[in-house]
């Protein structure tokens, strides 16, 4: 719009890479089952801190929940 054009400029991404990988049927099953076994429900999140730290560490607080109710 500033530059005369119509168009509103797009804010630039910080993650401006993509990166596109095929599994099998198989390998998604064991992908979603480790995903659900961490309570991460977003794929991408997922996959992203696996690919970037190698791990996930999900601490289970239902105990300490039931002790305050």
């Amino acid at each position: 719009m500033e530059d005369g054009t119509d168009k509103p400029k797009k804010k630039k991404r910080t993650r401006n890479h993509c990166i596109n990988f095929a599994v099998t049927e198989k390998e998604r099953e064991m992908i979603d089952r480790r995903m659900a076994q961490t309570g991460i429900t977003n794929r991408r999140t997922y996959l992203l801190k696996m690919a970037v730290d190698g791990r996930v560490i999900h601490v289970d607080l239902e105990s300490v929940k039931e002790m305050v109710r």
